[in-house]
């Protein structure tokens, strides 16, 4: 389901949602149920600039994850700050915790590259660099994303392998 009133000729709102038969994000399964997925996103400008928040919750199980995000764009390079955040299944959280060492949100810096319409290619490129990414001495382990993609075409069903 999407949702995308233009709020003026230069900022958009788009609300949406998504069910998936299973949670996977970045080749990890997060829950093997089906999800519901919604998400807002506040566009400005040439949509050169978001920011937003994303969530998942299981149907049936207990998961719940709400993350934000704020992007910002220019050719084909966009940069990212999320915070994600995953609820713990004991319910004793405080969402407004942001003690590195105690807090149940992860902060990651994002980078994409994608390539002119004649190399079209993708590299993605993430780093966590505060909060829940801490090794057992207590210090951030820079978990880091890497992923190179390419996009084609069969027909007019477009496919993206990485």
């Amino acid at each position: 389901m999407q949702l995308s009133p233009q709020v003026s000729a230069q900022k958009k709102l788009h609300v949406g949602a998504d069910i998936v038969s299973s949670y996977v994000w970045r080749g990890l399964l997060y829950n093997p149920v089906p999800n519901i997925q919604p998400s807002i996103t506040f566009t400005s400008g040439d949509e050169s600039f978001s920011i937003g928040t994303w969530g998942s919750y299981g149907i049936g199980s207990y998961y719940g994850e709400v993350d934000f995000f704020t992007t910002y764009s220019v050719g084909g390079l966009t940069l990212a700050l999320w915070d994600y955040y995953v609820m713990p299944a004991d319910f004793n959280y405080n969402f407004f915790n942001y003690i590195n060492d105690e807090t149940g949100h992860s902060l990651e810096f994002s980078a994409v590259y994608e390539g002119p319409e004649n190399i079209p290619f993708c590299l993605t490129w993430g780093t966590f660099f505060y909060g829940n990414d801490l090794n057992e001495a207590g210090n951030n382990m820079y978990s880091s994303y890497f992923e190179l993609g390419y996009n084609f075409n069969i027909g007019d069903t477009p496919i993206y392998v990485f």
